[in-house]
């Protein structure tokens, strides 16, 4: 969702997931992870390298080997938890407490506390003090595998480079049979997981399916929990050897908080479990030695009838009697002429683009100038730009941004600041056309950046009677200074000692457009609107504020009339075609439809149902009917985006957040059934309303394609009935 505040639809359901959340996390905070394999933290390593980070004149230097050093620890993370190999990381503080042992069931552990490792894994190492190269080898030594991935230190904090008794262990270290030695393998990290799987028993594998789980074995008291998560939107059936474990077995439901029991087998010593994992479900499986192996068959579902429920489908909106339009399928004209192919509901309009219909009709164009940089903070930067144009410019507009505050003058007037001239990532649009001239002609700004780093972008257009169009916007010909001079301003001030500006790089300039709206489309010719919306399920009438006196409206392909802007729409119209005159503004407000009672409609996106910018609840009714009574029936509603509850004979029978949106119940009455079904959507559609308004707050909203607008029922429901026979 786009946030978890009141107004959002998820709201409501929220405890879905903190009471997920919260069982999860009860468990994961009792006992202790049961991890093999200890990985080593070289952070000592990286803290001797770092001096170029302080003393660099750019900042963020770090030498080669210090990036190699964290990539290779990083990776290593990165492939064991893919690889279901459960670790834990230490450092000096750790490997100084800790005790070489050999285990009861052979082989030698590294005990620290309560943990006990067969493994350790060292990641390239610049220095490591005495005490820790001394635990090291004695690991080793008593036949510890130490698993090698890069270069070993050469020094230590005590004695700094070329420590002699650093350089002696590490050279015995290396001749050691128990260590594994990857440092020169290319694909050291791929080889990790296999080499370590060689030399200890993998504590689970997945023998049967092809499910990205992650897993994770914990230890509480004498029982083993292993958390496992589908990463994935795939439904399947796995099966998992598992080495620790034994006695009952039961699988936590963190979404429902039940506790179901299953079975297991024993091959070859190890356990073999078949789980059967929805979408993205996750749970606990759990085995308690002091409980046996259940043995029961499973009863499973067999006989399964699909009871049919035909389309359509009646909804309603529950909450709300209007739904407010701010965009539509748009298209602008130069010519006045009636085209009378765009009135009928047929028409092919993808070609249109969706456009604001409140206040000036906004076009976007693409960012093309450049980005000026200003990397001091609580600095203020002056620019100025010297050009010249052969004639009065009829019409000329700018787009202005920067971060984090600007000023502007054109041949020394200065521009009343727009209402975002504090606002960094929304742009103002200033129409500069009678403060230019014929000839010599003077841009100057002012950034003023606060935190971090600053910048400045400028884009404009001057248009002629001639048909001819000059572009101004900031490039490396206008010119820049950190200090303030007086006058600089002015069209007289001399800016010969005044340097090229310094421009952001094009990988921070994707980054800082890419949070902006994209700049307004200069256009000096007057054209005609048209545009083409969906008469949203249940609507009366609508009504347009500001509409144009010399707009004309075709309700489903016939003109029809305009009283004080509201529009008397006939049962189950369609489509509204609006030619709004000679005039590049929109309404005053956005319209509306008033809307009333249920209508009918086939499981399609809301997004079909002209509900682009609607962010709600709708309710989907249907009947079906039941052969006989005292039946178990399970639903499943298919596709949805984004939330759904049910009802069956109007007594809730659940609500879901994430897939599969299924849900079970027991009906005793045969014959018709009645299923009402409410669906939920998230808040970027109504963020995308304010954004056609202008009133949204850009810092962090990129404008998302269509496919973010996307909700609704989708389908198809499925309801079966289930008869139930043992194995």
């Amino acid at each position: 969702p786009a946030d978890w505040f009141t107004e959002n639809p998820y709201w409501r359901y929220l405890h879905l997931w903190t009471d997920f959340a919260r069982r999860a996390s009860f468990v994961n905070r009792q006992g202790q992870l049961s991890a093999d394999i200890l990985l080593f933290n070289p952070l000592e390593s990286v803290w001797a390298l770092s001096e170029g980070y302080f003393t660099s004149a750019v900042g963020d230097v770090w030498p080669d080997k210090a990036i190699e050093i964290n990539n290779t620890y990083s990776e290593a993370m990165d492939v064991m938890t893919k690889s279901w190999l459960d670790y834990l990381i230490g450092d000096k503080h750790y490997l100084d407490k800790a005790e070489v042992i050999k285990s009861p069931n052979g082989g030698t552990k590294l005990k620290i506390g309560t943990h006990d490792f067969s493994i350790l894994v060292l990641p390239p190492v610049f220095i490591l003090s005495q005490s820790t190269s001394e635990k090291i080898l004695e690991f080793a030594k008593a036949g510890g595998w130490v698993v090698l991935l890069g270069d070993l230190p050469v020094g230590s904090p005590q004695l700094g480079l070329k420590d002699q008794i650093i350089e002696e262990r590490m050279h015995e270290l290396v001749g050691l049979p128990s260590v594994i030695n990857l440092s020169g393998e290319a694909a050291k990290i791929k080889l990790l997981p296999e080499k370590i799987k060689e030399v200890i028993e993998s504590q689970i594998e997945m023998i049967d399916g092809n499910l990205p789980l992650l897993i994770s074995h914990r230890k509480i008291d004498d029982k083993d929990f292993y958390w496992l998560a589908n990463n994935s939107g795939i439904r399947e059936i796995i099966t998992l050897s598992i080495r620790d474990g034994k006695g009952s077995s039961e699988i936590w439901n963190c979404e429902t908080g039940e506790i179901e029991t299953n079975t297991y087998d024993r091959v070859s010593n190890r356990i073999q479990i078949e789980l059967d994992f929805d979408p993205y479900e996750a749970f606990w499986l759990v085995f308690d030695p002091s409980g046996k192996p259940n043995l029961t068959e499973k009863i499973q579902p067999s006989d399964l009838v699909e009871i049919k429920i035909t389309e359509p489908w009646k909804i309603r909106y529950p909450e709300t009697n209007h739904i407010k339009v701010t965009s539509a399928r748009s298209i602008l004209l130069s010519d006045t002429i009636t085209q009378e192919e765009f009135i009928y509901n047929n028409y092919d309009d993808s070609d249109w683009s969706y456009l604001n219909i409140v206040g000036n009709i906004r076009l976007e164009s693409k960012w093309e100038a450049s980005m000026f940089y200003n990397p001091d903070p609580d600095t203020k930067r002056f620019y100025r730009y010297k050009f010249d144009l052969a004639d009065n410019p009829k019409g000329a507009l700018v787009n202005i941004n920067a971060d984090n505050k600007i000023k502007f003058w054109v041949n020394g007037k200065e521009i009343v600041p727009g209402k975002h001239a504090e606002s960094w990532a929304v742009f103002d649009t200033h129409d500069i056309k009678s403060l230019l001239k014929k000839g010599e002609n003077v841009i100057a700004v002012e950034e003023t950046n606060h935190l971090g780093y600053g910048w400045l972008v400028f884009q404009g257009l001057a248009h002629f009677s001639n048909g001819e169009e000059v572009k101004i916007i900031s490039n490396s010909d206008w010119k820049e200074s950190a200090i303030l001079s007086p006058d600089w301003q002015n069209t007289e001030f001399d800016d010969s000692s005044w340097g090229a500006p310094l421009l952001a790089s094009k990988e921070l300039s994707k980054t800082e457009f890419l949070r902006m709206r994209r700049p307004n489309k200069i256009i000096f010719t007057k054209s005609t609107a048209w545009w083409r919306i969906n008469v949203v399920p249940n609507a009366k009438y609508i009504l347009m504020p500001g509409l144009s006196e010399n707009a004309i409206i075709w309700v489903d392909g016939k003109i029809v009339n305009i009283n004080n802007k509201k529009i008397i729409l006939p049962e189950f119209a369609k489509m509204i075609i609006v030619k709004n005159g000679e005039d590049e503004s929109g309404l005053s407000e956005p319209a509306i439809f008033y809307c009333d009672g249920w209508s009918e409609t086939n499981l399609v996106s809301w997004l079909d149902l002209g509900l682009r910018r609607f962010t709600g609840f709708i309710d989907y009714e249907n009947t079906f009917n039941l052969p006989n009574d005292n039946s178990s029936i399970s639903i499943d509603l298919g596709d949805v985006s984004y939330m759904a509850e049910v009802w069956l004979n109007e007594e809730k029978i659940g609500e879901r957040l994430w897939p599969p949106f299924t849900f079970t119940a027991k009906i005793n009455k045969a014959g018709e059934n009645r299923i009402r079904i409410r669906i939920g959507n998230l808040m970027v559609n109504e963020m995308g309303g304010k954004d056609d308004l202008g009133e949204l707050r850009h810092w962090g909203w990129q404008t998302p394609p269509d496919s973010s607008f996307e909700a609704g029922l989708l389908g198809p429901v499925r309801i079966n009935v289930t008869k139930m026979k043992l194995k």
